[in-house]
């Protein structure tokens, strides 16, 4: 547009001088009446219509629009500098307890609103997998160092039994670990289930197979009579080397007396019978059981028994 300009200043200052140039002959031409010829010649003069082409003149309307001047607007495009956020951004973040987030695996935290990584200035919290381990390791982020063992603090949590066997559980209150001990019973458990009819009772275990049926009638005897009637030492009299002879399972009622008399002489020996009877002696506090097979003499056992659990004798062929 400057050009422009220039150019039809340059254009307006040439013509200027034209029509001055012209004037100034013309009044030459007038006033020399021995020049007046050249005058007819002067049809050049007539072209001075190119003056009337002085139109450019009113085209100088390009000085009038020199609107480009205001077209810099380039000037007011630096808008730019309205978007200088980043000189806003210059005011540091505050990041929030509600905006912080844990980063897996490390002490530190991610603000979900800036995404600036915050350290944490806290321990690491370790622990032990079992207290016997030598080992615990960081739960946040793994680390692992040595440390002394422990012992654990073990506490009964459940109890469950068969008739032959036991079973308890017990966890470590500090670490969590768990242990079952088993172990077989040092004799029977059975949950009795009672049934008498035609001069018989028996009595049969809810959770296994053992049962025993013997003489509802309890009987009378004198253990000191079979003391005197039958001596240590004597054929078909045993004493010791009893396998359940232990106090810890007493026997104080008929059917723990025929079912621990049943266990100690079948361990021993090997018979028919089927008939059991059940005999008790006050003064003694001893029950007597007899195995034997009903109308036949002879060849039946009969074991004593002390309401503790003390087994005294075991004497074949009665």
């Amino acid at each position: 547009m400057k050009t422009t300009k220039f150019f039809a200043i340059i254009f307006t200052l040439v013509l200027t001088l034209a029509l001055f140039s012209c004037g100034v002959t013309f009044s030459e031409t007038t006033h020399n009446p021995e020049t007046t010829a050249p005058v007819e010649t002067t049809e050049p003069v007539e072209t001075t219509a190119p003056v009337e082409t002085t139109e450019p003149v009113e085209t100088t309307a390009p000085v009038e629009t020199i609107e480009p001047v205001e077209t810099i607007e380039p000037v007011e495009t630096t808008s730019p500098v309205e978007t200088t956020e980043p000189a806003e951004s210059t005011t540091e973040h505050v990041c929030l307890a509600q905006d912080l987030r844990d980063v897996p695996g490390k002490h530190a935290s991610v603000c979900t609103v800036c995404n600036k990584v915050l350290m944490k200035t806290e321990a690491c919290k370790f622990v032990r997998r079992s207290c016997t381990d030598t080992m615990v390791v960081c739960t946040v982020c793994g680390a692992s160092q040595n440390e002394p063992p422990e012992e654990h603090n073990m506490k009964h949590v459940s109890s469950k039994s068969g008739c032959w066997y036991t079973e308890e559980t017990y966890s470590c209150s500090k670490c969590g670990m768990m242990q079952t001990m088993h172990g077989d019973a040092a004799w029977p458990r059975h949950i009795w289930k009672e049934e008498t009819a035609d001069g018989k009772t028996t009595f049969s275990c809810t959770r296994c197979s053992e049962s025993s049926t013997f003489n509802s009638e309890i009987g009378k005897f004198s253990y000191a009579e079979v003391l005197e009637q039958y001596k240590v030492g004597d054929d078909g009299v045993k004493h010791d080397g009893f396998t359940f002879g232990y106090t810890d399972w007493k026997t104080e009622n008929a059917v723990d007396a025929v079912t621990k008399a049943k266990l100690e002489v079948l361990s021993h020996y090997t018979f028919e019978y089927d008939t059991i009877s059940v005999s008790f002696d006050n003064d003694s506090s001893v029950w007597r059981v007899d195995f034997y097979t009903l109308n036949v003499p002879g060849g039946g056992y009969s074991v004593y028994i002390q309401s503790t659990g003390e087994i005294c004798y075991i004497i074949c062929g009665e």
